[in-house]
């Protein structure tokens, strides 16, 4: 197992190298890939077919005309003015800063859109800006918060083929799952909320205006229309073979964007141009590396080899916490750790007679794997929260390292609680 996991975290090293030079993102990817390609004994002919079918890939696709969609909608939701009233109307929320700046990516957070961080970073700036939040606390804010229901949600893609893969139930899952979501909030709190690791300016929120139901309701709707839409979609495709649910999210996010357009009457040329803008050819490039890496994994047999070479010396708990993390790092998306890993912890666990203990594997698994997904500067949400707010990416990396260490030692600690229940 020793030489192709050396091989990785080699090509994961030489990814941190360029981000330490300040080189651009998605070229430290490809490079990254590029070293995958040749550690493994392939060259250049390989590396560029490869690229192009993790380019080509249904999956990138999707995810590009997602993220394109959001920074759409991102975009239209703010310039007509919308969110900003919204905002107003919640203005009694605002007399507690902290509340508000941990609410907005929570909401969206129950979304579960790829690059979803983008969608709750301008309400982030907007209210950051009001109460004087330093520009590196709402990209953290704005990432960490996003991402707290992602170990239990029932809608979240990882919690369904965790369900598939193991035989767990859903709700059975998700019920023993909820105690990801609780300490996400503890540990935000420590780390990024409380009285001395966030300062805020000093902040005396205006008188709040008489509420009304019909100015929330009506600046709310575009997002219930995102939201509520890609929900309700999602899981009436997802009983359509032949039609991927995800495309339910875009169908949904077309018609808030419409939404907003019409009642506003916003430019369409306003429309046009928050597609064709610099900031989404940056992204759209920067997702095209990530799957051009998640390609060279798959095409050079990186993580099978790992699983064979070390399938007769592992135990269970070493691939139940080793192999997602590993994955979940390199990758950055939760699907991937959980179909790539979770059959090697399932039938390992098998082999040796400790299958009554699944569901305490499982969810070991997905704490490492989450974990190493959050900590990973290729996770996308990552990527596009310190792109909106123009932050160093490796300064707030910095300050993930400590909290998803502790969430990992929680993972384990309720695995011991499981195991032996």
């Amino acid at each position: 197992m020793a030489l192709p996991l050396l091989k990785i975290i080699l090509s994961f090293a030489v990814i941190l190298l360029f981000l330490r030079l300040r080189i651009h993102l998605g070229l430290a990817i490809l490079a990254g890939s590029a070293f995958l390609a040749v550690a493994f004994g392939h060259g250049v002919t390989f590396w560029c077919s490869n690229a192009v079918a993790g380019i080509l890939d249904g999956q990138t696709l999707l995810l590009a005309a997602i993220v394109t969609s959001i920074l759409i909608f991102s975009d239209v939701y703010e310039k007509s003015g919308m969110s900003g009233r919204l905002l107003e109307s919640l203005q009694g929320m605002q007399r507690w800063p902290r509340v508000s700046l941990a609410f907005f990516p929570a909401l969206i957070g129950l979304l579960p859109m790829p690059g979803g961080a983008i969608f709750s970073a301008p309400m982030i700036g907007h209210i950051g800006e009001r109460v004087g939040a330093p520009v590196n606390d709402r990209a953290l804010l704005n990432y960490w918060y996003r991402h707290i229901w992602e170990l239990c949600w029932p809608l979240y893609p990882g919690i369904i083929l965790a369900s598939s893969l193991s035989g767990i139930p859903v709700l059975t899952l998700t019920a023993h799952m909820a105690v990801g979501p609780v300490a996400c909030l503890l540990l935000g709190y420590l780390f990024f909320m409380r009285q001395g690791a966030l300062t805020l300016a000093a902040h005396t929120p205006a008188a709040a205006a008489p509420f009304s139901w019909r100015t929330t309701g009506m600046n709310a709707l575009p997002l219930a229309i995102a939201i509520c839409g890609s929900v309700v979609l999602e899981l009436l495709l997802s009983h359509v073979q032949w039609v991927t649910p995800e495309l339910g999210i875009l169908a949904a996010l077309f018609a808030g964007i419409a939404y907003v357009q019409r009642s506003t009457r916003l430019p369409l040329a306003l429309v046009r141009r928050a597609a064709f803008s610099k900031q989404n050819g940056v992204l759209l490039a920067i997702v095209g590396s990530i799957f051009i890496y998640k390609q060279m994994l798959a095409a050079t047999g990186a993580i099978s080899a790992i699983s064979v070479s070390g399938a007769g010396l592992t135990t269970v708990l070493l691939c139940a916490t080793l192999l997602p993390f590993l994955v979940g790092v390199v990758s950055g998306i939760t699907m991937a750790f959980v179909g790539s890993t979770f059959p090697i912890i399932l039938l390992t666990a098998q082999h040796v007679g400790l299958q009554e203990h699944t569901l305490a594997f499982v969810a070991l698994g997905l704490f490492s794997g989450f974990v190493g997904v959050m900590i990973s500067p290729l996770h996308i949400c990552f990527v596009l929260s310190c792109q909106f707010f123009g932050v160093n990416s490796m300064t707030i990396w910095k300050r993930l390292v400590a909290p998803c260490m502790l969430l990992f030692a929680f993972g384990v600690a309720y695995f011991v609680i499981l195991y032996w229940h």
